[in-house]
């Protein structure tokens, strides 16, 4: 029941220096998307430090290190001064136990499939000198979720899993901070983990045409996938439900993958693990120009992969909640230049 446990240490290191990037501009962009995409054109990767605590509390889903709630490496956003508070409060009334060793690899979106794979992971590549003998520490919700296991057995990395109910003090617990916020990533780590992940496959050439479907979505479905589909593969694409493979099958198939097209959703985040200088088509939502949700253009420029995209009419300007109806006419036109090596 001690929130400031006896001879608690930080020790800190630089493991990529903060980094300045210029994305690539979509391949086929049009004059009155400029705006959109030159205004985030430029990104800055934070530098990225691992934290090596010795002897420091952990509360529900946070780091409490010195009575300071370290949010910035277990949020994706700011927690307000009384969720910190609520913190604290509980490191001092709840039973606590004692953890040997962890990694510290999540924050409070982890639980999402791009998240997960777009800033967890490379956190993990970023420590991967320790995970030899540190699990990775993950609340008990966590638990059964397939993509997340996978990943982790993929890795050869073993989690521990812990009741946030309870408080605990970790004798050593590494982190690292992230590269920055939904859209920025630093590139040294991505490919560290593209290369980890296929360095547990045959490497086989990438030939292959993938449309990724959402029939099964709860939300943000193609309201005329047929003709979609239909269009696609006259132009001998496959088409592909992700959430009947494992994530190993899906890694396969993104390994031999040289042009992948999809709605803006988290099944685009597979383009991790295609070979460089691929091409990704997303069907965009042409009344959201927020820029998070620039996330799949930025993470295809940082790849090495030529981005395409087309606009699209939809039930909602807020693009994680709304159907879309995918223009034909814009689709022929961009197979076009997605194909022209194929013809």
């Amino acid at each position: 029941m001690r929130l400031l446990p006896k001879n608690s240490s930080l020790e800190r290191h630089t493991v990529y220096p903060r980094t300045e990037y210029l994305l690539q501009l979509p391949v086929n962009l049009e004059e009155k998307d400029t705006a959109i995409f030159s205004d985030i054109q430029r990104r800055v990767a934070n530098q990225v430090d691992a934290y090596i605590f010795k002897n420091v509390s952990l509360v529900t889903d946070s780091i409490i290190y010195k009575l300071k709630v370290l949010d910035q490496l277990t949020h994706a956003l700011k927690l307000k001064p009384r969720a910190k508070f609520k913190r604290l409060v509980l490191g001092l009334v709840r039973q606590t136990k004692f953890i040997d060793k962890g990694v510290w690899i999540i924050d409070n979106w982890s639980m999402n499939f791009y998240h997960w794979n777009s800033e967890s992971l490379p956190r993990l590549i970023s420590c991967l000198e320790y995970l030899e003998d540190h699990p990775v520490l993950l609340p008990s919700e966590f638990k059964g979720l397939k993509f997340v296991e996978e990943s982790l057995e993929i890795l050869g990395v073993k989690p521990l899993y812990f009741d946030r109910k309870v408080n605990y003090v970790v004798g050593e617990l590494i982190t690292v901070n992230k590269a920055g916020y939904v859209i920025d990533f630093q590139e040294s780590a991505i490919l560290r983990l593209r290369e980890k992940i296929w360095s547990n496959f045959p490497v086989k050439k990438a030939s292959r045409k993938i449309y990724i479907s959402r029939e099964n979505a709860a939300h943000r479905k193609v309201l005329n996938e047929d003709q979609v589909i239909e269009k696609l593969k006259r132009k001998g694409f496959e088409i592909v439900y992700f959430e009947h493979l494992t994530v190993r099958e899906q890694i396969e198939i993104m390994m031999e993958t040289k042009i992948l097209v999809g709605l803006h959703g988290a099944g685009l985040v597979n383009m991790l693990y295609m070979p460089k200088n691929g091409k990704v088509l997303e069907f965009r939502n042409e009344n959201d120009s927020w820029v998070l949700s620039q996330s799949f253009y930025s993470l295809a420029s940082f790849l090495g992969h030529d981005y395409y995209y087309t606009d699209n009419e939809a039930t909602s300007a807020q693009t994680g909640f709304a159907d879309f109806k995918i223009d034909i006419e814009k689709l022929d036109r961009v197979l076009v230049d997605l194909l022209v090596e194929f013809e």
